[in-house]
């Protein structure tokens, strides 16, 4: 298992953070036998938002996902989506989904999550069914 800090506080998996998670992942396969087509990307949270980030900007490079309550967009599932920024946020990853047609996934929410409203689980859920993927 490998677990990288992201080069910083919240940096939301992108820039120099997305940049950690892949010199890490990198660093790895140079000093490990690993089977580059057996891994796979999860997190919690903004991890969960970097779980989506990562295999949707790079989906040959995993073989599935699994998100923990990821963020999206705080508002997504209603008539404000969009409205709704995160610092460092750069992307509202269910505009992305289709980048996932050969990652499967699986998500896990929970509508009493204080952050992830169950909106915004709901919201990915149905971008998910609309592709016909399998996650």
């Amino acid at each position: 298992m490998l677990t990288p800090l992201g080069r910083g506080l919240a940096g939301w998996y992108s820039g120099p953070s997305e940049r950690d998670v892949l010199d890490a992942l990198n660093d790895t396969e140079a000093a490990y036998q690993v089977d580059t087509r057996q891994e796979i990307i999860s997190g919690y949270s903004m991890g969960g938002y970097g779980t989506y980030r990562l295999a949707e900007l790079h989906p040959d490079r995993f073989a599935g996902f699994i998100d923990w309550v990821g963020y999206t967009d705080c508002l997504n599932g209603t008539p404000l989506a969009g409205l709704c920024p995160v610092a460092g946020a750069d992307a509202n990853p269910i505009d992305y989904v289709r980048n996932l047609r050969w990652v499967p996934g699986g998500m896990l929410y929970s509508g009493a999550d204080a952050l992830v409203w169950a909106p915004s689980a709901i919201a990915m859920q149905q971008a998910f069914a609309t592709t016909g993927y399998r996650y």
